[in-house]
């Protein structure tokens, strides 16, 4: 339940009713209006959290002992703080964290070290080349997202000046929403939203629904210059990388129970098929798989392969193939298997949480993605169990298999070394797309969804 509802400042708690120990777990996720205003912004918030981790780190070692933890980060245009652990003592940790970001004032002697391990963070996340792969399909399909490569020449670049003359804008403007849940009643709950209007929103203007930031999702297919099919190419981040890698990526549309039920059976149906095609019989690479994906409120499926022996052009292929295929392995599928697989799922999705932290975590992500539906997996469970095998079939012959109706498609292929980047396409209703900034003035001329997002 929400137990303080004002401009600014949203906390919802639950008791906990289940585990019976004396535990509970404390998240916000903190609006600020200029964490995306540009690569700069965003590469000095990043920089500025891993300066406040370092500030805290004794509180934390102090904290872990006690059985206490923290952790900071930042998504999109919002801070994420998460404390956890034994309630007696949370509620301090939470007030030692709030007040260290409301007035941290930046070491100088630390700055060097802090930043020089940030940069070395930045340049290796996408080193792997199935990470690079989700980099660019993201920096492809998210709004209001900059390059790696521009926040980390901002960090490479900023002073210690600069970032303690950032950290007053980056709280300038806020909103905060919170979930109190654990071994802790609604009045201990509502002390925490008092510690956090008296640290981060004392100075804050308090920033109302309808002036928060939201992030949109690029939809494809609706033009001429927005094709339902696209490749984009890039080379690997490490010259002496054999490895290549794609993802394969079908919109399906905006979240919807009905659309979720079909994408979580078509995972279920197809998990085990994939790996046996592609990475036992065919050989393609060591990584394989295939499931749903979640951007920003809009849904799709994605097949994701990594191969050493083979480049992107061959792995592609292989993937379409296969979905193609796969169209035949449902129609074909005995009535007695499809159920199994519509069983294995609802027994899957109605798991009791194992702990106070997964409970959490699950009502977190109602509330991150704003969405607000706590009764989600229910319906989707409940939608699961009334889809035929030829309703599966007819939704997948449209949305994902070669030539449906509705498919729209995206391969994102990271290029090894062995392989040159392609300069053309055999397929003339496919639009290439090379490199990041290939991506942005691509992405700068498409349609986007709607924000899918509920403001209370």
């Amino acid at each position: 339940v929400v137990v303080v509802e004002e401009e600014g400042l949203r906390v919802w708690h639950k008791l906990d009713d289940r585990f019976s120990t004396p535990r509970a777990n404390v998240f916000a996720a903190v609006t600020s209006a200029c964490v995306q205003e540009s690569a700069t912004s965003a590469g000095l918030t990043y920089l500025t959290l891993k300066l406040l981790e370092d500030a805290l780190n004794e509180t934390s070692y102090l904290a872990d002992v006690a059985g206490l933890h923290s952790s900071l980060f930042h998504e999109g245009f919002r801070l994420s703080i998460k404390v956890d652990g034994f309630n007696d003592k949370l509620a301090v940790l939470l007030k030692r964290l709030l007040r260290e970001m409301a007035s941290h004032v930046v070491d100088a002697d630390r700055f060097g070290p802090v930043r020089e391990e940030a940069v070395r963070s930045f340049k290796n996340r996408h080193m792997k080349p199935t990470r690079h792969a989700t980099y660019l399909r993201q920096l492809a399909l998210r709004d209001r997202v900059s390059r790696a490569q521009d926040q980390l020449e901002a960090i490479e670049k900023c002073t210690p000046e600069e970032v303690q003359a950032f950290l007053p804008k980056l709280l300038a403007t806020l909103h905060v929403e919170m979930l109190v849940h654990g071994n802790v009643l609604a009045e201990e709950a509502e002390a925490m939203a008092s510690d956090m209007r008296h640290t981060l929103l004392a100075n804050a203007k308090r920033l109302p629904a309808a002036e928060r930031p939201v992030a949109r999702t690029v939809q494809f297919g609706k033009s001429d210059t927005c094709k339902a099919n696209v490749h984009i190419a890039e080379r690997v981040k490490n010259p002496n990388e054999d490895n290549s890698a794609i993802e394969v990526y079908l919109q399906a549309g905006t979240h919807s129970v009905e659309t979720q039920a079909m994408l979580d059976l078509l995972e279920q149906v197809m998990y085990e098929p994939v790996y046996d095609t592609l990475r036992t019989k065919e050989q393609l690479g060591y990584t394989v798989g295939a499931g749903m994906r979640n951007t920003l409120g809009v849904l799709g499926f994605c097949v994701v392969v990594q191969s050493a022996a083979y480049g992107v052009a061959h792995c592609a292929g292989r993937v379409e193939a296969f979905l193609e295929s796969f169209a035949g392995t449902i129609a074909e599928m005995p009535a007695e298997e499809f159920e199994k697989n519509v069983a294995s799922l609802v027994s899957l999705k109605l798991q009791k949480d194992k702990s106070l932290y997964d409970e959490s975590d699950n009502h977190w992500d109602v509330i991150w993605s704003e969405m607000y539906n706590f009764f989600l997996r229910e319906a989707v469970v409940d939608r699961v169990k009334q889809i035929t095998k030829d309703e599966l079939l007819e939704w997948y012959k449209a949305r994902i298999a070669p030539g449906g109706e509705h498919r729209r498609r995206m391969c994102v292929g990271v290029y090894g070394r062995q392989h040159e980047l392609p300069t053309t396409l055999e397929d003339a209703e496919c639009t290439l797309v090379t490199g990041e900034e290939g991506i942005l003035a691509w992405k700068g001329e498409q349609s986007f969804y709607p924000a899918v997002v509920k403001r209370l």
